[in-house]
């Protein structure tokens, strides 16, 4: 019976270091699998902080770009108000040109006006002369021109 009892133990102790074993192999296994969840973690962490920095450096050079873009679209506004600016200023001019035209034509329309009558009043004046010169025996182009004579008429 001692022997039975013995035999008992031991087959009780060898049933404890099975289930041990198989505790172990399963704890090995489930470590492993961790292991394995922990490199894919870790790859996904490095992957994520690779896409991290590559939006980071989107981000910012997006920035940048937008800043130039902002200073562009400043600098064509500031050309576009100098533009307007100019082109006001020659409307300005334009327009004062046109007034001066619109005057100077006024004033050959005036001179014009004054122009005929003196033509007419030349014209009579030029007829009395010759009728003049008629009744006295010379026409204009056959009066004396020496300087003798021209100084006498003076």
């Amino acid at each position: 019976q001692h022997s039975l009892e013995s035999h008992q133990r031991i087959r009780h102790k060898q049933l404890a270091i099975d289930d041990k074993n198989i505790k172990i192999r399963h704890l090995i296994s489930k470590n492993e699998q961790l292991m394995r969840q922990i490199k894919e973690l870790k790859s996904k962490i490095s992957h994520q902080r690779e896409v991290h920095t590559a939006e980071a450096n989107c981000s910012q050079s997006s920035e940048e770009e937008l800043r130039k873009m902002n200073e562009l679209v400043k600098q064509r506004d500031h050309s576009l108000a100098e533009s307007k600016a100019l082109i006001h200023g020659m409307r300005v001019d334009q327009i004062a040109l046109e007034t001066k035209l619109y005057s100077m034509q006024k004033k050959v329309e005036e001179l014009e006006n004054v122009k005929l009558p003196l033509l007419e009043t030349i014209k009579r004046q030029d007829a009395q002369g010759k009728g003049l010169l008629k009744k006295l025996g010379q026409t204009n182009d056959e009066r004396p021109r020496n300087n003798q004579n021209e100084r006498h008429y003076k």
